[in-house]
Order: structure tokens, then C-alpha cells, then sequence
């Protein structure tokens, strides 16, 4: 056997013995590089093994997984070659063109593994604590003469919850989450996720929510009428004058409810969209909220690009409210979605039950939620809201906001389920929050900053309640809302089956 230097040569070959990295490493542990097939025979096998013994030794201890130019049916195995794990495939067959760079990593645990080629989830494996060893070397085995190179080995051995990325946490836990069901993933979302647009120059949207009504009927005289009772008469007169000078743009910092486009927040690791739609003329369809916002060709052409870039994350997309729309309208916002999307849409037909390597394997990325019931007759790829079950808590403070989620809690639907994180503006509130030095919040992000911070807080404790979507306002504020969502994957089953 060969023992590579510290610290591992950049390229090396492995032709007629077995080569072993030169340090000890403690699982969970990952290990990637790229590789080339010199010839048509070579049979690539990387192992992890603590004792360093070939194949028809009794000490054999590794666990191997497999690529090679002449054949395509082999991935993980025990003991080097000796025996099979319960293995899962995740994407279709590899074979390795010989001459062609292809890049592999491989994450091990004590009962489980994943190895991926190209970026792609290959297979799993799955075995009894104690199979392998929980701690050992990594090293590259061969069955006759061999021509392979191997090129930038890197390994790990971070916290699995420290291990992934925001723009790839799907791929990068496809370990944990692969077998699951989808309604059975915790997934962060955002509230209004399309309004970052808005800002008081913003034309009216045709939703107008209570709020805004009530906003607009605090200007001018009639406004020290309304106010009187709920701030005296004093403080009505300086809100009255001051709603009437800036009403824009109180409106608008009331219906602003992201920062980030869409593109930022799928990179950020958000993967659930709240979006509600309006007409703004003829087929040209914005989001609203009391505003209009964002363009939803826009929006799906950062749909289409995340997706495009990372096929293994999946997105969903809830079309949950839509304002001044007739048939017509639905059938060209619907002909903009799939020619934006069609590709990567799941069939409704595989339900919230799915599980992700279903998808994967389907290589569809893309869930369309659409609550306009009439519009599934012929689009089977659009999603019915019977799909999915998102109470609004209507809570005006964080105590009760807290309660009312934790009732939601374990989750026993099965439909997708949604955990909205978010605060509702009393009138009371916004009409303190417009006072000089006032201690309530003036607008939604800043209600957001007494909110979406706890909601990320309390996610982290939610091990073992079965979480699927949880959504908040202003989420690229607190990152550890994302964060520890996405660490519930890790942390507890979650529902794995």
C-alpha cells in the first residue's frame, strides 16, 4: 500500500495498490475530488477504513462506493466487496467516460452515507452502527491494474449542521432528507414574498387590505375625529397632518414585507414563496400587497434560474390570492408560468406525499400551489390549495403568537403545512407607531424585528413536531430563521419513514 504525504498531493495516480490518505478522521466526515479514467477496465473504488485491510482479510473493515467506465450496477458496499448495504439510488446510472474529469464527494456517518457525482445525488446507503468503523482513513482500493487519477482532495469533518450551504441545503442534506416526504421537510418561507418592490411611489393595488383603509381615513379632519378616541385629541391632530403629508409611504412601509428579490432569497435558502397576484393591465400580472410590487415574469425567471443552476432544490410556489382576474387573465399567467417553469413543474398527482428522491429522480424541482380551482381542470401540473393548510395566527403580539403555533404543534396534517410566523398590525399600533419617539413600531419591518428573530428562536426547539413550512416577514434580517429551520432536518426524524 502507498501512504500519500501531509499535506495530500494536489494530483496523484492510483494504478496497482491501494493508496490511503495520511490522517485519521472521526465521523460524520466528507470527502471529495475529481477523478479520471485512464482505461476502460478501471474500476473506481474509495473506501474508508480503519484498518486498512484488503478485501480477503478477516480485519476488512471499509466501506467502499463505486464508479467505473464498463459497468454502472455497483455503488456502496461493506467489508470493500463482500457484502451490500440497504442502498437506495438517487439519479439514473453512471458510467465514467474514460478521459473525462468527474468530480465525486461522499458524506459518511456512523449508519449511513451518500455519495454524489457531478453535484448530483448518486445513492445512499444505509447500515447497523458498528458495520464500519467510527473512526478511520480515507484511501482508494483496486481490483486489478488500475489507471486513475485522482485530483483536489478535500475532507471534512464539521457538524453536519454547520455543513451546508443556503443556496444548496436540499443537495447538501440529501442524506436526511431524500427518504422523506416533502410535507414532512422543514422548509423556510417567506410571507408576501414578491412586495420588495414597494415603496411609496408605488401605484395602489386593487387588494387593499383593512389597514390601508384605515390609514387613508386618518388624513385630515376626518382622521382627528377617528383618532380622538385612541390617542386624544392632541396627538390626533399631529397624526391626522402627518398621515395626510405622507400617506404613500406609510402605506407602503406597512405592505413591504421582503427586502431581497426572489433570486436572493432562494440563494439565501428560502424554498416557499407566498405570492398573490393582480392584473395590472392587459398581461401584465404584478404581486400586491396594498401596493404594487414585483413583475411575476420577473419572479419566475428567478425561479427558473435557481432551479437551472441547483435541479435538487426544491421550490415551492404558492399562488394563493389573486386580485382583478377573470378566466382570461388566469389562462395567460398561467401560460407564463409554464413557459417559464413547465419543465421543472411536478404533477400534482404525487401529492404532498412525495417523497424528495421522487422528485429527484423525476427531475422535477418546482411545486405550483394555484387557488383558482376552475384553472387544474386541464393543468395537471398545477397544484390544488386543498394541497396545502396555512392558518393565520391574527395575533398582535409575540406571547400569543407563540401559543397559537405551538397548538399547531406535533403536525399530523398530511398536506403541506404552514407555520406563519408573522404579526398583525392592530389599528391601535400603527396609529401609536406614527407618534414622535413612540416606542410601537412604524413599520413592518419593524414589527418584523420584534417577531421574526423569536420565530427563528422557537424553530431550533421544534425537534420531533413534524415542522414542514414555516414563514416570516423580513426573514433576510435574522439569518438563524433560516438557519434553524433547516437544521430540523438534522436535528430530529422530522416524519422520516
Amino acid at each position: 500500500m502507498e501512504i500519500l504525504s501531509t499535506p495530500i498531493p494536489k494530483s496523484f495516480k492510483i494504478t496497482n495498490q491501494y493508496v490511503w490518505l495520511p490522517n485519521l478522521y472521526k465521523l460524520p466526515a466528507q470527502i471529495s475530488y475529481d477523478v479520471t479514467c485512464g482505461s476502460i477496465t478501471d474500476e473506481f473504488l474509495p473506501c474508508f477504513s480503519l484498518t486498512k485491510a484488503e478485501w480477503d482479510s478477516e480485519l476488512c473493515d471499509a466501506l467502499s462506493w463505486y464508479a467505473s467506465p464498463h459497468r454502472d450496477d455497483l455503488t456502496f458496499r461493506t467489508n470493500l466487496f463482500r457484502h451490500y448495504p440497504k442502498i437506495e439510488r438517487l439519479s439514473t446510472a453512471f458510467k465514467a467516460t474514460v478521459g473525462l474529469k468527474f468530480t465525486v464527494s461522499c458524506s459518511i456517518t456512523s449508519t449511513s452515507a451518500i455519495y454524489s457525482i457531478n453535484g448530483k445525488p448518486y445513492a445512499t446507503a444505509t447500515y447497523d452502527k458498528g458495520k464500519i468503523p467510527i473512526e478511520g482513513y480515507f484511501g482508494f482500493a483496486k481490483y486489478n491494474s488500475e489507471n486513475i487519477t485522482v485530483e483536489n482532495v478535500q475532507v471534512t469533518t464539521k457538524s453536519k449542521e454547520l455543513n451546508w450551504s443556503p443556496t444548496t441545503w436540499m443537495k447538501d442534506l440529501a442524506l436526511e432528507i431524500q427518504s422523506k416526504e416533502i410535507m414532512r421537510v422543514a422548509i423556510p418561507g417567506t410571507h408576501d414574498s414578491g412586495t420588495y418592490e414597494i415603496n411609496e411611489n408605488s401605484e395602489d393595488s386593487p387588494d387593499s387590505p383593512s389597514f390601508v383603509n384605515t390609514i387613508k381615513s386618518w388624513a385630515g379632519i376626518k382622521g382627528v375625529i377617528l383618532l380622538t378616541p385612541i390617542v386624544g385629541p392632541l396627538l390626533a391632530i399631529t397624526i391626522a397632518a402627518f398621515v395626510k403629508k405622507n400617506l404613500n409611504s406609510i402605506i407602503a412601509d406597512w405592505a413591504k414585507s421582503q427586502q431581497q428579490n426572489i433570486g436572493q432569497q432562494l440563494n439565501n435558502g428560502i424554498r416557499y414563496l407566498d405570492l398573490r397576484v393582480a392584473e395590472k393591465s392587459e398581461n401584465e400580472f404584478h404581486i400586491v400587497h396594498s401596493k404594487y410590487s414585483a413583475n411575476i415574469d420577473n419572479i419566475l425567471q428567478d425561479v427558473a434560474n435557481f432551479v437551472k443552476t441547483n435541479p435538487n432544490e426544491i421550490i415551492i410556489l404558492d399562488f394563493n390570492h389573486f386580485y382583478n382576474m377573470t378566466c382570461k387573465s388566469h389562462e395567460e399567467l398561467i401560460k407564463k408560468i409554464k413557459g417559464k417553469i413547465g419543465d421543472a413543474m411536478a404533477p400534482r398527482s404525487m401529492t404532498a406525499k412525495a417523497k424528495v428522491n421522487e422528485l429527484w429522480n423525476a427531475n422535477k424541482s418546482i411545486i405550483v400551489l394555484y387557488s383558482n380551482e376552475p384553472s387544474l381542470k386541464n393543468n395537471p401540473n398545477l397544484w390544488s390549495e386543498n394541497s396545502i393548510d396555512s392558518p393565520w395566527p391574527n395575533k398582535t403580539n409575540v406571547t400569543d403568537l407563540k401559543k397559537e403555533l405551538d397548538s399547531k404543534l406535533p403536525n399530523s396534517k398530511n398536506v403541506f403545512f404552514v407555520l406563519q410566523g408573522i404579526l398583525t398590525p392592530s389599528t391601535k399600533m400603527i396609529a401609536e407607531g406614527l407618534i414622535p419617539s413612540s416606542t410601537y413600531p412604524s413599520s413592518l419591518k419593524e414589527l418584523a424585528t420584534q417577531v421574526t428573530p423569536k420565530v427563528g428562536d422557537w424553530a431550533s426547539k421544534w425537534t420531533e413536531k413534524n415542522v414542514n413550512i414555516v414563514i416570516a416577514d423580513w426573514a433576510e434580517e435574522y439569518p438563524d430563521f433560516v438557519k434553524n429551520i433547516v437544521n430540523l432536518n438534522i436535528k430530529s426524524n422530522n416524519g422520516n419513514s
